[in-house]
């Protein structure tokens, strides 16, 4: 529990996740409150936030209240702060046609290049970022090919280009046995 105490001193505010725990009191309070918790875990054994976390949360909140609750959530990795989901806005498309057709994947990436910074910038513009691309792959004889990818940490220019290529690639290579 040491080293959780080398982290209480590093603090700024009242407890590990920035609030005092439920209880409203101010920071010096707190400081004193998470100190003595930090003593009675040591007096109960518990040395290692791994100790902590191990402890049903339920029977820390019922002996040490919103501050062993606290406790609690910061040993076990939980963060306190909820999930501030956007619902998607809309759906933004871009379309590439090449004339002449082309038959390798270079001259396709390198256009592609220039569609996807105008999207990533437009997306940019408004705050926004593209965690699904659907790329949809035609020729002049009617075959297509659609491929959709999720990515949590949004696509970027190179990336957009990146799967492009990739369908391309595999497209071109025909179906696996």
């Amino acid at each position: 529990m040491s080293a959780y105490l080398d982290a209480l001193d590093a603090l700024e505010a009242g407890g590990p996740d920035g609030d005092s725990g439920g209880g409203g009191e101010s920071s010096g309070g707190d400081r004193a409150a998470w100190r003595e918790l930090t003593a009675r875990f040591g007096r109960l054994g518990l040395r290692t936030l791994g100790d902590v976390a191990a402890l049903p949360a339920a029977d820390l909140t019922a002996r040490f209240g919103p501050l062993g609750q606290a406790a609690h959530r910061w040993a076990a990795g939980i963060d306190p702060t909820p999930l501030a989901l956007d619902t998607p806005v809309g759906r933004e498309s871009e379309v590439l046609e090449l004339e002449p057709p082309v038959a390798t994947a270079e001259p396709v990436a390198f256009a592609v290049r220039a569609v996807a910074e105008a999207l990533c910038g437009r997306l940019a513009g408004a705050g926004r970022t593209c965690h699904e691309l659907a790329v949809g792959i035609g020729t002049e004889h009617g075959e297509h090919d659609e491929r959709r990818w999720r990515r949590e940490l949004g696509f970027t220019e190179a990336t957009i280009t990146e799967r492009v290529r990739w369908q391309l690639e595999g497209w071109a290579a025909g179906p696996t046995p």
